[in-house]
């Protein structure tokens, strides 16, 4: 006779606020979509208050799975993939900041204030806890980037409201710590064991680095972030040449959560896209940024349809 299933609190998982990144990111990616091809504005802000009230069932969830289950969580956390979701929170935090900024920045600097310092404190933890633990080289995974890379989301919400500094110091931690990062995770992936099906989605994580690093440097920099920033946006649409084609591959992974990690990287390209046509007028690249809007867009419609359908089976998670 089988052991009975954990209630759904006690399943629910940290990496579903990778879901908040997805939409939140969405929204941002509409509201540049706004401002460079006159796209509704309404469809962004609305996607971003989506993201908000998601975040806000999402924390309220997690923090009585705290309260009532507590050594699930502590799995979780010292977990090889899903613990580098735990830094979701903060970047969650940091996208919807940059969601708020227009409407009230004082309310924006504050949520940034706590997602910077959450993110930061997620990155120091995550390393030193692969130090500390010993972590063997098979356990590498592209989902070590949330933690650490993750702090390159700071600029986006932190240069506008006023943060300059602590925005660069964040952006150099992530730069850095992705150019580590790197070599050991694409070595797993080249040379060590496969990524194990249900966790396949997750290579789309490696396009958000260098598609959200192209962002904040082209806000830091005012616009003129010059040669890194277009080597950037160059290597983030590789990457994302190099998932769609691995898509029949990604399609066969079992649906579940770790689905959700294709849509902040989709998401995030968007925008980077956008941005790019802005800087470099021109039918192609026009093309190609609404493409990428359309499909982030239509990709994360789905994983919302097929999640809730999903749940309602109480078969997400």
């Amino acid at each position: 006779m089988s052991a009975p299933r954990p209630l759904l609190l006690q399943r629910l998982p940290v990496a579903l606020f990778g879901a908040v990144m997805g939409l939140a990111g969405l929204g941002l990616a509409w509201r540049r979509a706004a401002a460079a091809i006159g796209a509704p504005p309404a469809v962004g802000e609305t996607l971003l208050l989506l993201a908000a009230l998601v975040f806000a069932v999402v924390l309220l969830a997690y923090a009585a799975k705290l309260l009532r289950h507590r050594t699930a969580v502590a799995a979780e956390f010292v977990h090889p993939l899903a613990g580098s979701f735990f830094a979701a929170i903060a970047i969650s935090a940091l996208l919807l900041a940059a969601g708020l900024t227009p409407h009230a920045p004082d309310a924006a600097r504050a949520l940034w204030i706590v997602g910077a310092a959450g993110e930061y404190l997620a990155a120091i933890a995550a390393v030193r806890g692969w130090i500390v633990r010993a972590t063997p080289r098979e356990a590498a995974n592209p989902a070590w980037f949330v933690p650490v890379v993750g702090c390159i989301v700071a600029p986006i919400a932190g240069a506008p409201l006023g943060f300059a500094g602590a925005s660069w110091i964040l952006f150099g931690t992530g730069i850095v710590a992705w150019l580590f990062l790197m070599p050991m995770v694409v070595q797993r992936l080249v040379f060590e064991a496969v990524v194990p099906a249900p966790a396949t989605p997750t290579i789309c994580i490696l396009i958000a680095p260098p598609a959200v690093g192209f962002t904040a440097l082209d806000i830091l920099a005012g616009g003129n972030a010059g040669a890194p920033a277009h080597i950037l946006f160059g290597g983030a649409v590789f990457f994302a040449a190099l998932a769609l084609s691995m898509a029949p591959r990604i399609a066969q992974a079992p649906f579940g959560v770790p689905w959700w990690a294709m849509s902040f990287p989709s998401a995030a390209l968007a925008a980077a896209a956008l941005r790019y046509a802005e800087i470099y007028p021109s039918a192609g690249i026009a093309w190609l940024a609404i493409s990428l809007l359309a499909l982030a867009t239509a990709l994360i419609a789905f994983l919302a349809m097929r999640s809730l359908a999903a749940l309602r089976r109480g078969e997400f998670f």
